[in-house]
Order: C-alpha cells, then sequence, then structure tokens
C-alpha cells in the first residue's frame, strides 16, 4: 500500500496527480488535510480533537483530516488504516519547490515524509516549481505525476536507495521528454530574509517577512540544478542526521528509473 498525503489539502491539483499514478503502481490510500497546511513543518495536533472525513465521494480511497500532514501519519497508522501494511509514503506533489535545508523544518511536504521515516516508513515528498498556485492550473502537474509513477514503480521493483529514508524530490515548473534528473545535495542556506514594517489603518504595527535568493549558489546543489538548470533533483535523506554524503545507491535507484521512462517512450509525457 502507497499512502498519500499532502500540505496543500486533499483538493490540491498536486495530490491529484500523485494518487492517480500511484494508483497505476500499487494500492493507493489517500490522508491528507482538509486545507491548506503550507509552511507548517512538523506542527502536531494535541490541544484540540481532530476529525477524519471520507473522501468517497471526491473519488478517493482514504480520508481528510482536521489536523497537519504529520497528524496525517500519525492518524493513518494509529487509526484509518490500522493493522494496515503501509509500504511507501508518497507526499506531495507540493505546489512549488522545496529546497535547500530550511525546508527540512519549514515544509510541511517534507515534515509528513519525516514523520512516516520516524516510525519507520521509506517516503518519497514531491514538490513542483509553479506559479500557478492561485490559478490551480493541472497542465505541467499531469506531467510531474506521470513521472512520480517512474520513482514510486522503482521502490516497488528494487526497494529503496540504500542509506536512504526519504527521497526529497523537486520538478521544475516545465517538464518535457529532455529533463534530466539529478542527484544532488541541498543547498545549505539560500536566503536573505528581510522584514518590512507598516502600520494598519488603525495605526498598529505590522511585520511581512520576505526573502530574496543568495547569490553565488553551489551548483551541485538542488537549488542551482532546479531553478538554474531545469532539471529533476533527487536528494536521499536520512532521519539521522538528515542529509547522506553517498549518492551511489540513489544514483542506480535515478538510473533505473530514467531506464524504465525511456523503454515507455518518453515522448508521451
Amino acid at each position: 500500500m502507497i499512502l498519500i498525503t499532502n500540505d496543500d489539502g486533499f483538493n490540491s491539483v498536486g495530490i491529484k496527480h500523485l494518487y492517480k499514478n500511484a494508483a497505476l503502481v500499487d494500492n493507493a490510500v489517500m490522508v491528507a488535510p482538509d486545507r491548506m497546511r503550507s509552511a507548517s513543518g512538523m506542527s502536531i495536533t494535541f490541544t484540540v480533537p481532530m476529525r477524519a472525513e471520507p473522501l468517497e465521494k471526491y473519488g478517493y480511497t482514504g480520508y481528510s483530516i482536521s489536523g497537519y500532514p504529520a497528524d496525517a501519519i500519525t492518524m493513518a497508522i494509529n487509526v484509518l488504516l490500522k493493522n494496515k501494511n503501509i509500504d511507501l509514503v508518497a507526499s506531495g506533489i507540493n505546489l512549488g519547490s522545496n529546497i535547500s535545508l530550511r525546508s527540512l523544518y519549514a515544509s510541511g511536504t517534507i515534515s509528513a515524509a519525516l514523520a512516516a521515516s520516524l516510525k519507520g516508513i521509506k517516503s518519497m515528498a514531491f514538490s513542483m516549481v509553479t506559479d500557478k498556485i492561485n490559478k490551480n492550473e493541472d497542465s505541467d502537474f499531469g506531467k510531474a505525476g506521470v513521472y512520480s509513477k517512474y520513482f514510486l514503480e522503482e521502490f516497488k521493483k528494487n526497494g529503496f536507495p540504500s542509506g536512504a529514508d526519504l527521497l526529497n524530490i523537486n520538478y521544475p515548473s516545465n517538464l518535457t521528454e529532455n529533463t534530466e534528473i539529478k542527484v544532488v545535495k541541498m543547498s545549505r542556506y539560500i536566503f536573505d530574509d528581510f522584514i518590512v514594517e507598516n502600520e494598519d489603518p488603525n495605526g498598529k504595527k505590522y511585520y511581512w517577512m520576505g526573502n530574496n535568493i543568495k547569490p553565488d549558489i553551489d551548483h551541485d546543489t538542488d537549488y542551482y540544478q532546479l531553478m538554474e538548470e531545469n532539471n529533476i533533483t533527487v536528494t536521499p535523506l536520512t532521519v539521522n542526521g538528515h542529509t547522506l554524503n553517498n549518492f551511489d545507491s540513489t544514483k542506480k535507484f535515478v538510473s533505473n528509473v530514467i531506464k524504465s521512462i525511456y523503454e515507455d517512450n518518453v515522448a508521451s509525457i
């Protein structure tokens, strides 16, 4: 069984395509937040009760929950899918990229995957660069869903890369048959944060955070390969220190994914 979740909510275009393609690989069940929970990190709900609602009327097998992405994993394992074997957790496809080490603690998409890995379940976090968050258009997410299927199939056939607990996978906004897949480390810190201070109509101060991208980013990192080279990036992570230094097993995993894509005629993506 593949458990599908995200941080954008069960009705997000990204999770729709991830679920559809996961169902072609294995029994897919969705347990996801009932609303947008972006940038919630590893937040958990313990001061108020949570509720779960079936998703059959939306065409999914599974549930929406009132909590956070990490809660979705706990609810699935302990209540909603109790005594059922979850082989893999697939989180995403996030509306926007999740790159650099900061995404490890800020991203709800990655945190859901980490929550599963902490419980001994291998996981993948899928994200996509997009400027269509508000329009919710799904053309490129359809292509990302197809690519995601190949990663899920490779796990089904040959298991997970040695030493990795989680794969963080990012798609560029424009996927084509020529898009390359690169195994890379995470950028250490790519943001220059700033705070804009202003006053509301009542004269009370408010603060709005923004950031700029730092110059001179290492070329052998997720940010550069995704944003500058328009490649798909794959970063193997472990719950014991987060980052892996040896990429050999992950590169073999990705090589098999690429081989399967070309055998199935990549031009159809």
